[in-house]
């Protein structure tokens, strides 16, 4: 016979770690060995129980749930931290995951999806709900544009272009910039074609919303 499956609940609310644990304790082979309420009563008692999965909620006093399992990951690697949360938002996911948790479900999950995640955990798995996939890979997705948008900015380093950029976000046309910088049109133009495919933009409204978001140029 296999060895149970040790789990301590971690939730600042009382009902709703006695929820967690009756749900818990049905999934066969899972023995609830304690509970704890913030995330520092979470690190003691890992210390002391030595659980193999803690099932943490992310919004506590003291030290929040992410903080913990990043804790968790650093002093006891053995454990794995399952969050049991409300928030779907992709940047707590992210973090979450990042920190070490090796699954994230919802406080609305059922008793199925519970005992899938454990066992997921207990088979050196991870698990992780498909709406928090679908959240997290749109977050990382983001994150990936963001670093390619900044990496495309660092081209636009020549003061010329960033003044030339800083006009058409004034909204200057290229006769206009011409004129302010003393320069010939079709210098603007060629300034202008270079900037765009640096930014990989298209258009002037995308250039000066990419330099914007980089600050290359403020808001109009």
């Amino acid at each position: 016979m296999s060895e149970p499956l040790t789990v301590l609940i971690v939730d600042d609310h009382e009902v709703v770690r006695q929820g967690v644990r009756l749900m818990a304790e049905s999934v066969d082979g899972v023995d609830v060995v304690g509970e704890a309420a913030t995330g520092i009563e979470a690190l003691e008692m890992c210390r002391q129980l030595h659980p193999k999965v803690v099932l943490m909620d992310v919004d506590m006093p003291e030290m929040d749930g992410v903080e913990a399992a990043g804790h968790v990951r650093d002093d006891m690697p053995e454990v794995d931290v399952l969050m049991l949360t409300v928030h779907e938002d992709g940047e707590t996911i992210f973090d979450a995951v990042r920190a070490g948790a090796r699954g994230y479900l919802m406080k609305s999950s059922g008793l199925e999806e519970v005992a899938a995640a454990l066992r997921a955990l207990q088979q050196g798995g991870a698990y992780m709900t498909p709406l928090a996939a679908r959240k997290a890979l749109r977050f990382l997705a983001q994150k990936a544009e963001d670093a390619s948008e900044a990496a495309r900015a660092t081209d636009v380093t020549t003061e010329r272009e960033r003044e030339i950029l800083v006009l058409l976000a004034k909204g200057c046309s290229a006769k206009e910039v011409a004129r302010e910088l003393g320069i010939g049109e079709r210098t603007v133009n060629t300034h202008v074609a270079h900037i765009y495919r640096r930014l990989g933009v298209r258009n002037r409204v995308d250039a000066v919303r990419v330099g914007m978001r980089l600050g290359l140029v403020d808001a109009p």
